[in-house]
């Protein structure tokens, strides 16, 4: 059994590096290589969710145990 919580974005640059300011603030790393910032325009995201089932961007702290926060690539709304 896993613990995470999921965000929704908007998809902005700027919004982007806030939400990546915030929770590295908090301790919390990027678990993929791969810059979060790539996935700005709604092309590059559907290309790392069909071509690599990429259905979320993961944030992991080793202080905070099992609880990863990540960012849904794919909003369900």
């Amino acid at each position: 059994m896993t613990a995470d919580i999921d965000f929704l974005l908007d998809f902005e640059e700027e919004n982007i590096m806030k939400f990546k300011q915030v929770v590295q603030n908090f301790g919390y790393t990027p678990s993929i290589h791969l810059n979060l910032s790539e996935l700005v325009t709604e092309e590059k995201r559907r290309c790392y969710l069909q071509e690599k089932n990429l259905i979320a961007y993961s944030f992991v702290s080793l202080q905070m145990g099992n609880m990863a926060v990540d960012v849904l690539i794919d909003s369900p709304l």
